[in-house]
């Protein structure tokens, strides 16, 4: 069985056909793959972005509130002196600082002396 001029040609072409199609997928397959990879590092970009910005404020906030206690007139007075009225005082701002701040789940003043023994 011997195929003809026509015949062969026809099958070179559709061989070069379907070498064509395949190199084009492969060449979509590996821009879409880029593409695709490109967008999630983005996305994973923004996003540790986002939360490093927010452990940022959520930081500052409470080194602004430590900052307000540790300079408070009745946490210092209520280190050196035992004094009821004074510890009332300082159990009251600490319950206050906490019911603001519910993320705050205990509060202790803790003085330098003897390592806060």
């Amino acid at each position: 069985m011997r195929f003809g001029i026509a015949a062969k040609l026809a099958l070179l072409l559709a061989l070069v056909g379907v070498l064509a199609a395949g190199i084009a997928s492969f060449h979509g397959f590996l821009v879409s793959r880029d593409l695709l990879v490109d967008s999630a590092k983005d996305k994973l970009l923004t996003s540790t972005q986002v939360l490093a910005r927010r452990i940022t404020t959520s930081r500052q906030e409470i080194s602004r509130v430590l900052q307000m206690l540790a300079e408070h007139p009745a946490a210092r007075a209520t280190l050196t002196a035992q004094n009821p009225a004074l510890d009332e005082q300082i159990a009251v701002l600490f319950e206050q600082v906490m019911h603001t701040n519910p993320a705050y789940t205990q509060m202790r003043l803790i003085s330098a002396k003897e390592h806060g023994l």
